[in-house]
């Protein structure tokens, strides 16, 4: 759809807009839009929302967009948080809400009819002087970390309001037992049984791959990244100055103990934990640790992802996995971090670190390990190479690559067209002037380059954790060279994959191996933290039903075991340490789920089973998740 009048829709004095769907038709219809700019792609000039409308059913698709940093003009002391009380958000995608071309919408249906009614596209949450004063008015947050300026369903005023709402919450969640078909791991205790080994393991059983779960049950892994109670924000002397909160721990208060925590560079302050401790005492992280694997229980969700606290894992109740993160040795470079697997330390780093895990080595409830976090994989090899500095491991091999290749520096020169006069020169050639025949000679080095990282990872692996899985790197981008890389060394491949559906880009479509979706979230901005994400929609309903497409779209693919919701708790409105606010929790800042959220969580999960065994239609396997009957 085009801007009838104009060239552009200009909504540069707005802060949402949003699309009135109905679905009149007898299918589940998922709407996928994209506002652009000049030059729109999925990830750069344009601005996601997506819908999901059952048969019958109202929707709304919203489209919380970010602007540029340089056109914040509010508050400084609201920089340090990427969405700020205004409305605006920052991102690290480009979008100009004020050079709107098209609304794009891709429609489909599980039904072979589609009948549906759109509205026209609303522009929202207009720039207001007065009201973005009330909403920068300090104190910023509460008592309980929550935005003291608004007001939402469910927000917590008071002391005795909170024990009792999260005492009720958890008492449900610690006794309540899911008349379902999960064994004691969350396997598929009434579906087929396949050979207990103690570990978990893949299996690949009529097309499709699975986990097997240690009795022996097929296993079908849905997660959750940060499970725990740390959701801490800091507390920095230019928030103290601003009296920024409006309630903080005196020095002989018990829960400056659990809420205030410092390290060498910065002081922060954890609500989250201070709720709770208000609400059970000393002893509350025993307590809300059962409630966490109650609550886990209740919604369907069996495993505990990357980041989550070390002692809900060791409480042998949830099947985890272990995140071994080698932060040296690595070569920068704007931000990128590209592995340096012929460092000489690296297997020894490599080792170190998977042995602090060794208290996991014989627990049936460790599925296995990702190793490393979202590292860089260009999508070409030899610029990078030309880039580094001349120590960096990496170069220094494919230096001797190309010593193995040309006797001589003058051999070299005659294949590449250059005039080098010494193997020192080698690399001094500027990345923009790369002769082709470098290029030629180099770029297929990143195969053997990225089969060495994965095949050192693999040999200790097996050395230090034994019978685990090996889950790969958690990859967000990167060429199909590194699905390529990868096959024969991990046990399943991962992608961090923050979309509308599930998707591995890094693996060819005859790469057959087991797949899981280590981070994927929808957020929305209805609950007080200013930002809803990665992926945007309109408000806890529809992270609800956008989580239950994600899952059919993932249980539809024969190659994906899992999908992994980064996180359990929102983070703080005010921000991490890196400036992340974002609504994405399982559970808001006082330990609460949001319902809406949860209830379509829980149908989901229940029919996930049987779903993955007997629909290969994403659409198929959405109608059967999202049926209330």
């Amino acid at each position: 759809f085009s801007p009838a009048e104009k060239n552009a829709w200009d909504l540069s004095r707005w802060n949402y807009a949003r699309l009135e769907i109905t679905n009149e038709g007898a299918g589940v219809v998922t709407v996928d839009g994209r506002l652009d700019n000049p030059g729109a792609q999925d990830w750069t000039a344009s601005s996601p929302g997506f819908a999901v409308a059952p048969a019958g059913a109202n929707a709304t698709m919203g489209f919380p967009f970010n602007r540029a940093d340089s056109e914040y003009h509010g508050p400084e002391i609201f920089r340090s948080q990427l969405a700020k009380p205004d409305g605006h958000r920052s991102h690290w995608k480009s979008f100009d809400s004020s050079d709107v071309r098209a609304l794009r919408l891709v429609i489909r249906s599980s039904a072979p009819d589609i009948r549906l009614v759109i509205g026209d596209l609303q522009a929202a949450w207009p720039a207001d002087a007065t009201r973005d004063a009330v909403l920068e008015a300090m104190p910023y947050l509460d008592e309980f970390g929550q935005v003291r300026a608004l007001e939402w369903p469910g927000k917590i005023h008071g002391e005795t309001e909170l024990r009792d709402a999260v005492k009720a919450e958890f008492a449900v969640a610690v006794a309540g037992k899911r008349a379902d078909v999960f064994d004691r791991f969350g396997g598929w205790a009434n579906g087929p049984h396949l050979k207990a080994t103690g570990n978990f393991r893949t299996e690949k059983r009529d097309g499709r791959w699975w986990l097997a779960d240690p009795d022996g049950n097929l296993f079908w892994s849905v997660g959750v990244c940060g499970a725990g109670f740390n959701v801490s924000t800091p507390l920095s002397d230019e928030r103290k100055r601003a009296n920024f909160f409006a309630w903080l721990p005196g020095d002989d208060d018990p829960l400056k103990l659990a809420g205030i925590g410092s390290d060498k560079k910065s002081t922060s302050v954890n609500f989250a934990a201070m709720n709770l401790m208000r609400v059970f005492g000393p002893d509350w992280n025993t307590v809300a640790r059962d409630a966490v694997h109650g609550q886990m229980r209740l919604w369907g969700v069996n495993t505990l992802a990357a980041w989550s606290a070390t002692e809900l894992m060791r409480d042998a109740k949830t099947p985890y996995t272990l995140t071994a993160a080698i932060w040296q040795p690595v070569w920068y470079d704007g931000g990128e971090r590209m592995a340096s697997p012929f460092d000489a330390s690296f297997e020894k780093n490599l080792r170190t670190e998977l042995e602090n895990f060794s208290w996991a080595k014989k627990d049936p409830f460790c599925i296995g390990a990702f190793i490393d976090n979202e590292l860089e994989w260009p999508d070409e090899f030899t610029p990078k190479i030309f880039m580094m500095p001349d120590w960096a491991p990496t170069k220094r091999w494919v230096l001797e690559k190309m010593k193995a290749k040309y006797p001589d520096v003058a051999a070299l020169n005659a294949a590449w067209g250059t005039s080098l006069a010494d193997w020192k020169e080698f690399f001094k050639i500027p990345a923009p002037k790369i002769p082709k025949a470098a290029r030629e000679d180099i770029e297929p080095l990143y195969l053997d380059y990225a089969q060495a990282y994965f095949g050192k990872c693999r040999r200790v692996m097996n050395e230090v954790l034994p019978g685990k899985l090996y889950l790969g790197c958690r990859t967000h981008r990167g060429p199909k060279v590194v699905g390529r890389a990868a096959r024969g060394s991990v046990d399943v491949f991962s992608v961090n994959c923050y979309d509308s559906c599930v998707a591995a880009h890094q693996l060819g479509a005859d790469e057959d191996m087991p797949v899981i979706a280590s981070e994927f979230h929808f957020g929305a901005v209805d609950r007080g933290v200013p930002s809803p994400g990665l992926r945007g929609v309109h408000d806890q309903t529809q992270r609800g039903l956008c989580f239950a497409n994600y899952l059919a779209s993932a249980l539809a693919d024969p190659r994906f075991v899992g999908c992994h919701w980064f996180q359990w708790s929102d983070q703080s409105a005010a921000g991490r340490p890196d400036r992340e606010n974002h609504q994405c929790g399982f559970v808001d800042v006082t330990g609460r789920a949001y319902p809406e959220f949860t209830r379509v969580v829980s149908r989901a999960t229940a029919a996930m089973y049987e779903a993955r065994l007997h629909d290969n239609s994403a659409d198929k396997i959405l109608e059967r998740l999202t049926e209330t009957r």
